[in-house]
This record gives C-alpha cells, sequence and structure tokens, in this order.
C-alpha cells in the first residue's frame, strides 16, 4: 500500500514537473522571437533611412556651408557605432574669384553617433573628427552674400575635433595670413545655440602662439554683426622683430564679450625687452587696456589704456 502510494506521489511530481518547465520554457521563446522581430524592423527602417549615406552627407553640409561638396572615397560604418568615412574632400562656394582654391578641404572626415541616440535624441551626432583641414578665405569683398536660411539645420553635434588646421585669409595686397591650428574642440554644437571650443594657434602677424576658450553664436544670418561671442586668450612668445624698426617679445592676457560688431575687451600687454633698433638699449613696457574691437572689418576703438614706460605712467 505504501509503495502504490508512492508510486502515485512520484508520477504525479514528475507530471507537474514535467507541465512547469515546459510551461516556462515557452516565455523566453516568444521574448527572443519578439526581439528579433524589432531587431529586423530597426534594421529596415535603418537601411531605408540611414542618416549617413554619402547623399545624405553631402546635402547637409551643402545646405549648412551653402556650397557644393564631394569626397573621392566614403564608406558608412555600422559597428560599433553608427556613423561614416570620407576622404578628400571640398567645398566650393559660388562666386569665388577665378583660380582660387577650394573654400575648405579635408583629408578625411570621421563621424561617429550612437544607436540609442537614434531613438532619444533625434538629430544629434555624438562625435565628428576632422583631419587635414584647410580654409582658404578669399578677401574681404570677392565673395557673394550668404542669404539666410529659412528652414535652418537642426542638427546637433556632441564634439568636433579638429586638430592639424590651416586657417588662410588672402589679402588684396600682400601675402595671405596663414593660422596654423594646433589644436581646436568645439564643443555643444548647433545652429540655435552656437558653440564652446578651446582652440591653441599660432598667429599670424605678429608670429605667436594663442590659446583661447569661450563661446561663439549662435550665427546671426541677418545681422552677422550681431552674432554673440565672449571668452578669454592668452597670446604668447610674440616676435615683434618682423615689424620694421622694432624688436622685442610680447605676451598679452585678455577677456572679452559681446558681439562681432562690437567686442569689448579687457587685457594687459607685457614686453619686458621692447627696443627701437636705433637705440642702444631696451626699455620694459607694459599696459592695461579696455579696447572696443569691430571683428567685421577690424576697426578698433581705444577706450582706455594705461602704459608703464621706464617707470613712467602714460594714460590715454
Amino acid at each position: 500500500m505504501s509503495q502504490s502510494h508512492a508510486s502515485i506521489a512520484e508520477d504525479r511530481t514528475a507530471q507537474r514537473g514535467e507541465r512547469i518547465p515546459s510551461g516556462r520554457r515557452k516565455w523566453p521563446a516568444i521574448l527572443g522571437i519578439s526581439l528579433l522581430g524589432l531587431l529586423v524592423a530597426g534594421f529596415i527602417v535603418l537601411a531605408t533611412h540611414w542618416p549617413f549615406s554619402r547623399q545624405r552627407v553631402i546635402e547637409a553640409l551643402q545646405e549648412d556651408f551653402h556650397g557644393t561638396v564631394s569626397f573621392n572615397n566614403f564608406h558608412i560604418t555600422v559597428f560599433p557605432h553608427p556613423g561614416c568615412v570620407a576622404e578628400g574632400g571640398t567645398l566650393v562656394r559660388p562666386g569665388g574669384p577665378a583660380g582660387s582654391p577650394p573654400f575648405a578641404s579635408v583629408q578625411k572626415f570621421v563621424i561617429r553617433a550612437h544607436y540609442i541616440d537614434f531613438l532619444v535624441r533625434p538629430s544629434y551626432v555624438a562625435h565628428i573628427e576632422v583631419q587635414g583641414l584647410q580654409i582658404h578665405v578669399p578677401p574681404i569683398g570677392t565673395m557673394p552674400p550668404v542669404h539666410p536660411d529659412k528652414n535652418p539645420s537642426t542638427t546637433r553635434v556632441g564634439e568636433i575635433v579638429a586638430n592639424n588646421s590651416l586657417l588662410e585669409i588672402a589679402r588684396k595686397a600682400g601675402e595671405p595670413l596663414r593660422y596654423q591650428i594646433q589644436t581646436l574642440t568645439m564643443n555643444s554644437v548647433s545652429r540655435k545655440d552656437g558653440l564652446s571650443y578651446d582652440i591653441v594657434f599660432l598667429n599670424a602677424l605678429p608670429p605667436g602662439e594663442i590659446r583661447s576658450r569661450g563661446h561663439f553664436g549662435p550665427w546671426n544670418s541677418d545681422d552677422h554683426g550681431q552674432t554673440p561671442v565672449f571668452g578669454t586668450y592668452k597670446f604668447e612668445h610674440a616676435y615683434l622683430g618682423v615689424f620694421k624698426g622694432i624688436d622685442g617679445v610680447l605676451s598679452s592676457h585678455d577677456s572679452f564679450h559681446g558681439t562681432l560688431a562690437k567686442i569689448e575687451t579687457h587685457g594687459s600687454v607685457d614686453i619686458p625687452d621692447f627696443k627701437v633698433r636705433r637705440a642702444a638699449r631696451t626699455s620694459p613696457i607694459a599696459s592695461r587696456f579696455d579696447v572696443f574691437v569691430n571683428a567685421l572689418n577690424g576697426d578698433v576703438r581705444l577706450e582706455h589704456v594705461q602704459t608703464m614706460i621706464v617707470k613712467t605712467r602714460r594714460l590715454t
């Protein structure tokens, strides 16, 4: 009797043991099929609306920079990050002087995004790296004006890095001004909010190193002069001997704010070994100043200048 009851209990336990795992095994299968379906649907959507195809990238750049963009080589990247890699890129602005180089050229252009941003932050790109960037600006007044965008771009970029770049500004008379950009990082870049920047570059005249950080924009398409800007800079080891008749090494620290048409600056200039070449000795110069600068045409208005020359104070 006891053996019979034991057998019945084992049968029931075995039956219960078979039913419970069988039900539980269905849920992982259903979940796996659902996830697979979502992945397939996601890949179909990405394949038909991939934001980093050659055509979409070219169209976006042409819309932002008002020119014709082309690449020698281009391929998309899927893993581990969505994006693309382009090589041999050029931007040609309409109406440029005959025989002039492209407005901008790059050796390599890399975009890296994150898949999660496609869902939670549309139109957001995490990182852009620009290698071998060269920008050639024609003389002021030789390019046709750029009309404001009716539908400005909504793309936002977390970080843009463009180290070892070159900015060349042509002049109607004389050699162009060349600025060797050693490091340049721009963060939170958008047409709506502008960008913050951190840059180190070699100044053209007088030659020396400038370090600056601050915020630029947003760009005012209707009135460029009203584009806001603020930040700080340090100008170090500027050699004055390139100018006729004088010598010395200049250093300057400055903070600035305002708009491109009216930048208010507060800073200092120190030249510990200033020399007029016809003179026999050097004289230290220290100056403190408040100045308004129009960055559109280079006009400078001295508001207040205090200069110390050989322990003699002069006010302007």
